[in-house]
């Protein structure tokens, strides 16, 4: 037994059940070994292949396009993706680094995947706590709509830009409602509403 198979079998053993494991590509994007692969996936059907080699579809699909970028830019990337595994749907935050020859060339990559669902849900319990209180408990906090709104958007942790996106209202709408700057319509409250998961019987409802 090689000590190369020995350090593999202890890294392992050290990280078995543990919600990590590690991967390394070369620069065609082909795996050659991992570290702690989950047991929905066969390290023998990925050893020699991309991973959309193997399974192809928009998870696989985001993470070999953050590989590339890898490659490309020479800079850690960090992707989150998620993914179907047990019928269940994970998340994990993929760090990827560059691998440098001596020359300074890019020959590989090194990837580290953590399984992060389990704090995802904390913390989506911790925002509809906190999005409860909002609309229950919070109203006199605020003097006027546009810090209702803010205030709201705030909770969920949703940048304006990302309320306009969701909202399909402009960022520049979203900015001047929080100012106070304009009405807005029942039209737009129930837009902005959807965008962040609240009924807009309750959203209203606080607003005034």
């Amino acid at each position: 037994m090689t000590k190369e198979w020995r350090r593999l079998r202890l890294l392992n053993s050290v990280l078995k059940d543990k919600p990590i494991f590690f991967a390394r590509l070369d620069k065609d994007l082909k795996y050659q070994f991992f570290y702690n692969l989950h047991p929905d996936f066969h390290d023998l059907l990925l050893i020699g292949n991309s991973i959309l080699d193997v399974t192809e579809n928009d998870s696989t699909i985001r993470l070999y396009k953050a590989y590339k970028k890898t490659l490309e830019t020479g800079e850690q990337q960090v992707k989150f993706v998620t993914f179907s595994i047990d019928s269940k749907i994970a998340t994990y935050k993929f760090i990827l680094d560059p691998i440098f020859d001596v020359d300074g060339t890019i020959n590989g990559i090194d990837s580290m995947a953590i399984d992060i669902t389990d704090i995802l849900e904390q913390f989506t319990a911790i925002k509809e706590e906190r999005l409860d209180y909002c609309l229950n408990k919070s109203k006199s906090c605020f003097d006027n709509i546009g810090e209702k709104i803010k205030s709201l958007r705030q909770v969920m942790d949703i940048s304006q830009s990302e309320l306009a996106r969701k909202s399909t209202l402009s960022q520049s709408y979203i900015s001047s409602l929080e100012r106070d700057e304009v009405n807005p319509t029942i039209t737009s409250l129930k837009l902005i509403a959807k965008a962040i998961n609240v009924d807009p019987k309750k959203f209203i409802n606080y607003l005034y």
